[in-house]
């Protein structure tokens, strides 16, 4: 596996936007876990959630210009991004029909490729001779820490807003035996 991206980091590097792709999907379900109480809706809206954020990364398809932000809040659109910007530099090689080239006899560098071309249109700079921004992930990383970061808030403050509503919603007031009245919580019986 070492020899197919060159350098050991590189896998693990790849492992690393992976993880990051997980735990921030565990994230968007747990935040949905927490808006909808009732199971199935929250299992339905999960799936669209995550089916938008798919297809809304946008290397599937050109994303028309009003809709083009929600790549942005994609996890699948940093990971993917940043494995690619990973696995693929500037210098490396395909065969092509040419025939002599800078690189030798039928072979050309990966940035004249038609895939990196469309890569690009879609916002995805790899593979670019002299480009500082085609190699580095440091972007991509700080997105999916931010997405991630930014669902745990959402979590935390939504959870401690619905218990603070649900415990004053669930104290009432009952009658004991000898004639007066206390409150208790529902979690006291």
């Amino acid at each position: 596996m070492a020899g197919m991206f060159h350098y050991v980091s590189s896998i693990v590097t790849i492992g690393i936007f992976l993880a990051f792709n997980t735990i921030s999907y565990v994230a968007i379900g747990g935040a949905l876990g927490v808006f909808f109480d009732f199971v199935p809706l929250g299992m339905c809206m999960s799936t669209i959630v995550s089916q938008t954020t798919l297809v809304a990364a946008g290397f599937y398809t050109q994303l028309p210009f009003g809709v083009s932000w929600i790549r942005y809040i994609s996890p699948v659109f940093w990971t993917y991004r940043g494995i690619v910007k990973t696995a693929l530099r500037w210098s490396d090689t395909y065969s092509c029909v040419r025939g002599q080239s800078d690189v030798g006899t039928n072979q050309c560098y990966l940035e004249f490729s038609p895939g990196i071309d469309a890569l690009k249109r879609r916002g995805i700079n790899v593979a670019t001779f002299n480009d500082s921004q085609s190699d580095e992930v440091y972007l991509e990383v700080i997105m999916l820490c931010l997405l991630f970061l930014a669902l745990q808030v959402i979590i935390f403050l939504t959870s401690a807003l619905t218990k603070g509503r649900r415990r004053s919603s669930t104290h009432s007031k009952i009658e004991t035996g000898s004639g007066h009245t206390e409150a208790v919580s529902q979690f006291d019986l």
